[in-house]
């Protein structure tokens, strides 16, 4: 073979090897068909929610206005029993791990206990309490989980705290009595935590914890049934706050956002 043939053959296998390489080689996948597991996506949305609950309040020591002059007086304690609540809402998915939602609640059901002693006696106060609350709050949400997602949130917002006619027992000198109903304004703020489970594209079953700081509760004047001073005219304050458990529904809107999955 001369040396022109020669070059022929080896330029000629040169140039047809890459062909015979691809051949045996596999073919690379397409990016469009790669299954990525756990990507974000940019969904957004509005959703609506509706939640049901029960609440653990607490009442902390405020002033008595009718404490001033009774000899040994003594606020021994307030309590307050478990309350009912219910709630509507509307928020808006803003980006893959956070979201923001304004609620409104009903408070119902617990009863404001407050117990006073005195040289030569002791009263127990008893009034029912309701709240309106409305909240702005704001949520971290931590990618999905088996489609449970866990979340964290802090809100802040205004509530309505309305007190009943309160009721005096008495065992004393005072001979019971009784007071109007007030109405206290306060702010309000939250702290929450929960999971979310996704039943459905749209529908999402949320339960959660919340402690609420409502501000403060007041009762009306009071009027003991033995007249005069300290009792007549006076009132009671007391801090009010709550530890509730919630469970509710969220609904998309729109296109059903979705956070990152690590398990399907």
């Amino acid at each position: 073979m001369g040396k022109t043939a020669l070059l022929t053959a080896v330029v000629l296998g040169l140039l047809l090897a890459p062909a015979g390489a691809k051949d045996l080689l596999p073919q690379a996948p397409s990016l469009d068909d790669l299954a990525l597991r756990g990507g974000f996506t940019e969904e957004t949305g509005l959703y609506m929610r509706g939640d049901l609950g029960a609440s653990l309040q607490r009442s902390g020591t405020g002033p008595s206005t009718f404490s001033s002059g009774v000899t040994g007086f003594h606020q021994d304690s307030f309590d307050m029993s478990r309350a009912s609540m219910v709630g509507i809402g509307i928020g808006y998915q803003i980006a893959e791990w956070w979201r923001m939602d304004i609620t409104a609640d009903y408070r119902v059901g617990g009863d404001f206990i407050s117990h006073v002693s005195y040289t030569g006696g002791s009263d127990v106060y008893r009034t029912d309490v309701h709240s309106a609350l409305v909240l702005v709050s704001s949520y971290f949400e931590a990618g999905s989980w088996f489609d449970v997602t866990p979340y964290i949130g802090l809100g802040v917002g205004y509530t309505r705290n309305v007190t009943g006619r309160m009721t005096i027992a008495d065992n004393g000198v005072h001979g019971g009595g009784s007071g109007q109903g007030a109405t206290t304004n306060a702010l309000a703020l939250s702290l929450a935590a929960g999971l979310a489970w996704e039943m459905s594209e749209r529908i999402k079953l949320d339960i959660g914890y919340r402690y609420l700081h409502l501000g403060s509760i007041n009762t009306g004047a009071l009027m003991c049934t033995s007249g005069g001073t300290p009792c007549n005219g006076g009132s009671q304050t007391a801090r009010l706050s709550g530890h509730d458990l919630r469970a509710g529904l969220r609904y998309a809107l729109g296109e059903a956002p979705r956070l990152m999955s690590f398990a399907r």
